[in-house]
């Protein structure tokens, strides 16, 4: 199932505050001035997909594992590369255990 959804957010006054919307890699909020945040969780590979590609740079990356797969063992989820439309990531663990937990994650760009 693809959950999709879109609309303006408006103050009282009727400034627009920008557009909201998502889609299967996520969510995503425009501001009228350019700016773009988006967030999610991700579960499957390495590669994050954002929702919608940052017109101009992919500022900031955020990752929080929100699992441990090993009992004592805490993840440490780096970013390998970022570009306008996703980012690749590697997860590792103190012990040496590696493979990837599922994150949460938040970016924004312009």
């Amino acid at each position: 199932m693809t959950l999709f959804f879109y609309f303006l957010i408006k103050t009282s006054l009727g400034s627009n505050l920008g557009e909201v919307g998502s889609n299967d890699k996520g969510y995503y909020w425009k501001l009228p001035n350019g700016l773009i945040f988006q967030w999610g969780y991700h579960n499957s590979g390495n590669y994050i997909i954002f929702p919608i590609k940052f017109e101009h740079k992919c500022i900031n990356v955020e990752l929080t594992p929100s699992v441990t797969s090993w009992a004592g063992d805490e993840r440490h989820p780096f970013i390998k590369e970022i570009t306008n439309s996703y980012i690749r990531y590697e997860d590792r663990g103190v012990d040496q255990h590696y493979g990837l937990n599922p994150v949460y994650w938040s970016a924004f760009g312009n």
